[in-house]
């Protein structure tokens, strides 16, 4: 086992805690501004359906739709940027707000993907499965 491989247990239980925090922080903000966290969640794998570990994904911020918020920024009901790496078994999560959002998947060596327009309302999280090219 090489050293990054031997980091990457560590990694993904930083980012997880990473992600809690921001989703906890999400909701103990609700009351005074009443934006509901949604998932964007999925799975990326090979081209022959066993599971890409370590992909980086990245989840930026295209159109708030907070209403409520007066200040987008100062409330953070809309995060412009977050990041998570799949684990093991290749599944990713994110907790968002309502927009628009790109996702930006970054596998090792290969070149990265973009998915555009990705629509989290209230009504509807997203779930994905993310094929990587040959």
């Amino acid at each position: 086992m090489n050293r990054s491989e031997q980091d990457m247990p560590l990694v993904l239980v930083l980012l997880s805690i990473l992600l809690y925090c921001t989703a906890s922080a999400c909701i103990v903000k609700r009351a005074a501004y009443p934006a509901m966290p949604l998932a964007l969640t999925g799975r990326v794998v090979q081209q022959d359906g066993r599971p890409a570990i370590g992909v980086f994904l990245t989840l930026k911020l295209q159109t708030c739709k907070c209403d409520d918020c007066k200040d987008k920024k100062l409330c953070n009901c809309c995060p412009d940027t977050l990041a998570v790496i799949t684990d093991n078994n290749g599944f990713f999560s994110f907790i968002a707000t309502s927009g628009t959002y790109s996702l930006i998947v970054k596998p090792e060596g290969q070149p990265e993907l973009a998915y555009q327009n990705i629509e989290l309302t209230s009504k509807k999280s997203f779930n994905m499965l993310i094929r990587l090219p040959a």
